[in-house]
C-alpha cells in the first residue's frame, strides 16, 4: 500500500503533528528516528475498533492536509506546483549523476541552491553512504522556499548506475512566506529506472505511532479539504480514508466540522461526523456512538 513513483517525480508529506521519520529498507533504523512497527495487515472495521480507527483516520487526514498547507511551494509536497522544484527528485538526479561520473570526492557542493544557500554532500569513498547538509538553501527553479537540515542516505551502485537509494529526512525544515514546516520521512528507491516508495511515520492524536500514505489532497475552500489516504493503525492494520473536513478553529489538531469514511478489509466501513471542537460521532452498521476529545487527547 505504499505509493510507487518512478524517479525523478517523487512526492512526500510535510508533517503537522509531532512526527517521526521512518527507517530503511527493512522499515527500521534506530538512527533515523521513531519508526512505525505496528500491523501491516488489512484492518477489518468492527464495533470494537471503530473508535480507534476514527482517531487514526483523523490524524492521517491532518497529516495529509499539513502537506498541502505549504500552498504548493513545499518542494517535498504532493501539492508542489512544479515538478522541477521537487527537492527529492533533484537529490535523486544529482546522486545518479555522481554515480555515472564516478565522482568520489568526499565533500562537494550540489548545484541545487540559488546563490547564498548551500547543499553540501559528504560521502564515503565508494559513494554508498553519506549526508547532505542544507543551509539556507533556496531551491533552484522553485517557488522561493528555503530549506535547512540534513538528509542521510544509503546507496547501491553497480558500475556507473545507481540501483538503489534510501534517504531519510529528519527534523528537516521548509520555510515559505513566513511559514515553516518540519518534515520527517523516508524515501526508498530501487530498480532501473529507480522506483521509489514513500511513507511517513508520525505520532498521532492519541500518542500512538502511525503510518500514512497520501493519495490526494484538495483545498475546497478556506480551511476545508478533501483527503484520500491510506492509514496504518499499529494494532488493527491499514485502511483507506475518504474525508471532507475543516480544521480551522479547534485546538489540538482536531476538525471543527466535516465527515470521513473508513473502509477496511472485505468492504467493512464506518462513517465519522465531526460535530464540533468537542467531539465526533462514529456510525458502524447503522449504530451511532458519540465520543468526546477530552476523553481521548
Amino acid at each position: 500500500m505504499i505509493s510507487k513513483i518512478v524517479a525523478p517525480i517523487i512526492i512526500a508529506s510535510s508533517l503537522f503533528l509531532a512526527s517521526c521519520g521512518g527507517g530503511g529498507g527493512s522499515d527500521s533504523n534506530a538512527d533515523e528516528g521513531i519508526t512505525y512497527t505496528g500491523s501491516k495487515s488489512p484492518a477489518t472495521v468492527d464495533a470494537s475498533n471503530a473508535e480507534a480507527l476514527a482517531i487514526a483516520a483523523t490524524g492521517g487526514a491532518n497529516q495529509a492536509i499539513a502537506a498541502d498547507t505549504a500552498n504548493g511551494a513545499n518542494p517535498i509536497s504532493p501539492r508542489g506546483s512544479e515538478t522541477n522544484s521537487n527537492l527529492v527528485s533533484k537529490l535523486v538526479e544529482q546522486l545518479e549523476i555522481i554515480a555515472a561520473t564516478r565522482s568520489r570526492i568526499a565533500q562537494q557542493p550540489l548545484p541545487i541552491c540559488d546563490p547564498g544557500g548551500m547543499a553540501d554532500l559528504d560521502q564515503n569513498s565508494d559513494g554508498t553512504q553519506g549526508t547532505i547538509v542544507f543551509t539556507n538553501c533556496m531551491i533552484t527553479g522553485g517557488n522561493g522556499e528555503v530549506v535547512n537540515g540534513t538528509v542521510t542516505f544509503n546507496a547501491t551502485i553497480s558500475g556507473t548506475t545507481l540501483t538503489s537509494l534510501d534517504m531519510w529526512f529528519n527534523d528537516f525544515s521548509v520555510t515559505y512566506q513566513g511559514e515553516t514546516h518540519v518534515i520527517d520521512l523516508t524515501v526508498l528507491c530501487a530498480g532501473s529506472p529507480l522506483v521509489c516508495d514513500l511513507f511517513s511515520d508520525f505520532v498521532g492524536l492519541d500518542g500512538r505511532i502511525y503510518r500514512v500514505e497520501i493519495t490526494t489532497v484538495t483545498n475546497t475552500a478556506g480551511a476545508s479539504y478533501d483527503v484520500d489516504a491510506t492509514v496504518y493503525d499499529p494494532t488493527h492494520g491499514y485502511f483507506t480514508v475518504d474525508a471532507s473536513v475543516n480544521f480551522n478553529n479547534c485546538p489540538g489538531g482536531v476538525p471543527e466540522t466535516g465527515t470521513l469514511t473508513i473502509t477496511g478489509d472485505a468492504a467493512t466501513t464506518a462513517s465519522v461526523v465531526f460535530n464540533d471542537c468537542d467531539g465526533f460521532t462514529v456510525t458502524h452498521l447503522g449504530v451511532p456512538t458519540v465520543y468526546l476529545w477530552t476523553n481521548i487527547l
